[in-house]
Parts: structure tokens; sequence; C-alpha cells
């Protein structure tokens, strides 16, 4: 990440959002003034207390209470100021950012998977709340770069208007209080760049950690994965302690900047009372007001501008993200989602062929986004067809090809070479939704989301009644099961399903897939995690919910595909064999040594 300030292309990223806010924007800088003017009159007001009560000695009680009263509406008229001020300035950012964050959000929703490749978990969960919170907490610098010039601009003005020799000298302050800010800003930014990869290095590593939590335990890594952790905390601390000896260091060196021009002005100041006699007493105790309070102001600029560095570290990172360019498919996600189509369920099973389907993933590399280099083609010259109600097998061992193709089935991913054609149209012709509208999907690897079993069901296929969840869950041998639960549908999914067994999730799993009733059914290793007597017991609700439907079992024990039309055997992303389960077994072939070797297996356990 360059450490060189925000480009005009990511001013303008933020400056777009922020003008959607101008509604609270417009009435914050109007308060701003306010606010600003309030301490010009603070100045003058401090003028006439010195001059009521040294000079003059009026204290009449009408005089006296004139101030009193005065002070006090100033006190408010400046509080009030502020209050909205601030109060609109935030409301303002917090709703950019949280537009922001669901832009963001949208963006991880509608990548492909080639986009997705980029990113790794933490750096994704880091962009959604870290970096975004970096935006929301720069209302703190806006409203320092908004409210603060405007105050110095006034008290300038003021100083000018009392004594325009003087008001040079709080001028000269200026530069430099610039310079410091300069340099403690460079540093800043540097420093953020730096906590911002370390907090996204700390939430993979969390992530990382806990999904791993059995390998940890089982090979007795506590010790390992702590001292790392540690390490991880004492460098992101030692970063933060970095940035925060810089914030903390503006304050100190605007207030000796500032002693040294106060001394100046007193002495010039008594000068030109005492001696020239050009300035009178009051105004010269007016201008040291005035000058006073632009201390606070020009300190809170000089924080502001060490604040806007480390926030533009934070907005570089997520401009980057939009840089990410879109692919068709991402393109046709986002349509997907900004669709306010339904989409209901087809039944008439149609024919899906595959013409002459490679597929490379991206590399990986770093850069390969601006020189990519050629993959080796995970499938290549891919030609079947799926015909309507028909059941075909892909078998072969891991890494052959065969989930790449049940992803590009799903158009999860687009083919490199070659078209896929639902009932003869391209299904990159198609909208997503319609063609996605006709699948079903069990994978080896299922996902629930938080809330209960019934919500969890009820996601796929909202019209089902209690009665139809329940036949789901008896077919997929899980009935039984559910009942014996507290609460029955209504029992809470914990985070991936975890209170329930790796067989009792994959069943859940194919009951939810018995609900969708889609056309087309895809079964990725659908009964990996169960063991064999349950698998023969699963197989009946699998052979019902493939009854009258298109399906493609990708599966490694070869006794469950027995009941398929075809048998497709890859090896190294190819179709090197095929043909029914009947043929394949009763001649020499790749599928029967498969076979020969799982019985061999099957009996000596």
């Amino acid at each position: 990440m360059s450490s060189s300030s925000l480009t005009k292309q990511e001013w303008n990223f933020f400056l777009t959002r922020l003008k959607q806010q101008k509604k609270y924007l417009i009435p914050a800088f109007i308060f701003a003034i306010g606010a600003a003017l309030s301490q010009v009159l603070f100045a003058w007001i401090a003028g006439k207390i010195f001059n009521v009560t040294f000079v003059t000695r009026a204290w009449e009680d009408a005089m006296v209470l004139a101030i009193c009263g005065g002070i006090i509406s100033l006190v408010a008229f400046a509080s009030l100021n502020e209050f909205f001020h601030r109060y609109l300035l935030r409301k303002a950012l917090e709703k950019m950012a949280q537009k922001l964050r669901i832009e963001i959000f949208t963006r991880y929703l509608v990548f492909s998977e080639a986009a997705k490749s980029r990113l790794e978990t933490g750096t994704a969960i880091n962009y959604v709340v870290t970096d975004v919170q970096l935006l929301s907490e720069a209302r703190h610098f806006i409203t320092e770069m908004v409210k603060e010039p405007l105050t110095i601009i006034a008290l300038l003005g003021y100083l000018f208007y009392l004594q325009w020799q003087l008001c040079l000298v709080c001028s000269v302050a200026l530069l430099p209080i610039a310079v410091a800010n300069h340099f403690l800003g460079k540093s800043a930014r540097r420093n953020q760049n730096k906590v911002q990869g370390q907090l996204a290095e700390t939430i993979q590593s969390v992530n990382e950690n806990f999904q791993g939590l059995r390998t940890v335990h089982t090979f007795l890594l506590e010790k390992m994965v702590l001292k790392d952790f540690t390490n991880l905390m004492d460098s992101l601390v030692s970063k933060l302690l970095k940035i925060t000896r810089i914030e903390e260091s503006v304050g100190p060196v605007i207030k000796v900047i500032s002693a040294c021009v106060a001394a100046i002005i007193l002495y010039a100041g008594a000068f030109l009372v005492n001696k020239n006699h050009s300035l009178l007493a009051e105004d010269l105790v007016r201008f040291l007001t005035a000058a006073g309070l632009i201390q606070a102001p020009l300190r809170n600029m000089s924080h502001a501008g060490v604040q806007i560095q480390r926030i533009s570290a934070g907005a570089m990172r997520i401009v980057s993200l939009f840089n990410i360019p879109f692919d068709q498919l991402s393109i046709d996600q986002s349509k997907h989602i900004q669709s306010h189509k339904n989409y209901p369920i087809p039944q008439k099973p149609l024919a899906l062929e595959f013409q002459n389907v490679s597929f490379a993933y991206p590399s990986n590399h770093e850069g390969a986004e601006k020189n990519p280099s050629p993959a080796p083609y995970a499938l290549s010259n891919i030609n079947l067809k799926l015909e309507a109600r028909k059941k075909i097998a892909l078998v072969g061992k891991s890494g052959s090809g065969k989930t790449t193709l049940s992803l590009l089935a799903l158009r999860l991913i687009d083919p490199s070479l070659g078209s896929i054609l639902l009932d003869g149209k391209n299904i990159q012709e198609m909208e997503l939704g319609d063609y996605r509208s006709y699948f079903s999907y069990v994978s080896q690897e299922v996902y629930f989301f938080h809330g209960t079993l019934k919500n969890n069901m009820l996601k796929v296929a909202p019209n089902v009644s209690d009665e139809d969840i329940w036949k789901a869950l008896e077919l997929a041998q899980l009935k039984d099961r559910v009942q014996n639960f507290p609460h029955g549908l209504d029992t809470m999914l914990s985070e991936k399903a975890a209170n329930l067994s790796g067989g009792e999730r994959q069943r859940l799993a194919i009951a939810r897939a018995l609900l969708r009733q889609s056309p087309i059914l895809i079964l990725d290793e659908a009964t990996s995690n169960l063991d064999s007597e349950n698998e023969r017991l699963i197989q009946k609700g699998l052979d019902h919910l493939m009854n009258d439907r298109s399906a493609i079992v990708i599966a490694h024990r070869l006794s469950t595909v027995l009941n398929c039309d075809e048998i497709l055997v890859f090896d190294r992303g190819q179709i090197v064999e095929r043909g029914s389960p009947h043929d394949l077994r009763g001649r020499e072939s790749t599928f029967s040594k498969m076979w020969s070797l799982q019985q061999g297996e099957t009996l000596a356990t």
C-alpha cells in the first residue's frame, strides 16, 4: 500500500458519498459559522469587562447585569451551535458509513469466485469493520477542518481590525505549525497502513485458529498458536503506540509555539499601549484574548491533520476494493441483487449440456491481475449432456475436476472456453436468478444460517408447511432425532450448526434440498459424512429426491452411484471413461478397478 496522500479519484469517491448527506451537512456548516462568530464575541466581551473593571470602573448594577446576561447568552449561543454542528455532522458521517458498509458487503456478495480469490477472510472483515470505522471517526477531523478554520478566520479578521501589525505576528506562527503538522501526519499515515495490515492479519489468525481448533488440540499446538497470537498482539500494540506518540506530540508542539508568539505579542502590545499609545488597553486585552482563543483551533486542526493521514490509509484500502474490476459473472450477480423479481421453482426438467468446456482457475501469484500468467486447466474439453430426468455420476480421484464441473453447472464460475447450454440456450444469456432456480445443491461442506432449524428450511422454500418439513426430515432419516430435541423445529442452530453431528448436518442439508424440489439436483459427496448404515438408510431418501429429476452425483463411494444412468470417470480434468454402471463393471476399465479396490477395502474393514 502506498503511503502517498489520497488521489483525486479517491477524494471524489468519498466526496460523492458525502454530497448525498448534504441535508445534514449544510445546516452543520451554518452552525459552525455561528460557533466561530461566538469566539469573536468572547474576545470583545473580555475587553469590555477589562475596561469596566480597570479603566472606567463604571460598575453600575445595570452594566454588571448586562455583562453577566451577555456572558450567559453568549455561552448558550456557542454551546447550541457547537452541539448542532457536531450532531448533524456525526449523523451525516454515520449515514455515509452505513451506506458504504452496505456497498462493500454487496460487492462481496456479487464478486465471482475469481474476484474473491484475491481477498482473504481477515482482509474482507477488515474492510467492512475497521476501515469503515476509521471513516466514521472522520467526524472528528471534519469538525475541526470545518469549524476551526472558520473560527481562525473570524479571529484573525478581528485581530487585523484591532491591530494589523500584531496580527502579522500571529500569522507567522502558522508556518512552523504547518511544517510540524506535515511531518507528523506523514509518519501517522505510514504507521496507520501498518496497523490496518496488522489488524487484517489478526482477524485472519483468529478466524483460522477457531476453525482449526480440532487440529490445534489434536497435535498439541496450543502453546505455539498462543505464542504466535501474542506476538501479533505485541506487534499491533507497538504500532498503535507509535501513532499515539505522534498524536499526543501535537499538543505540546503547538503549545510551545503559541507560548513564544504570546510572549512576543504581550511585549509588543505593552509597547503600543504604554509608549506608542496607538492601542487602547482594553483592545490589547481583546487582542490577547482572541489570540489565546486561536490556540485551541490551531491545536485541533493539527490533530485533525494527523487523523486525516490515518484515515486516508483506510480510505485508500476501501477505494482499492472498488477498483477490483467486475467480470461478467459479477455483473450478472449484481443485476440479480438489484432485481425485484421473484424466482419460482420451475417444474419442467430440462437438458443441461457442456460443449467443449475448459476452465482454468486464476493465478494467485502477486500482481496476477496486472500480468496474469496462464494456469493449467482444471477441466479440459468437456463434452457431456445431462438429459431431462436422467442421472449422471462423476467419479475419480480428488482434484480430478469433479467439483469444478458442479460449480460451472451452478454458474458459480464461468468457463474459460466453450459454453454451457440449458435446453439449448447459453446459460450466460439467461437471467442469473432464472437459471439458478433450476438447481438444488448438497455439498460436502454444508452451510446453515444462524437461526432456528425451521427458519433455515423456510429460507429455501418459504411457502412450505411444518408437515412438509417433517416429511422431508423423515425422508432424510432425521425426523426421530429432531423430535427428541427439546424445541423440535424451533431448535436454534449454533454457528455452522456445531450442535449437530457431521452426519446430522449432512442429512439436514438433504432434507433442505428435498423441500426445494428443483428440477436439477447436484450432490457433491452428499453422503461423505455418513457411516455405512446411515448411508444405506439415507440412500432411500436420495432416491426419492432424485425421482423424476435430473441429477449430477459426485461421489467417492462408488456404491452410491450404481443407480445412475451414466458414469463419467475423471482424471486430471478430462473425462477418460464413460458408460453405464453395468457396462463399466462388466469390462476391464478404470471404474472396474476402482470398484474392486473399494470392495476390497470394505471387506477388510
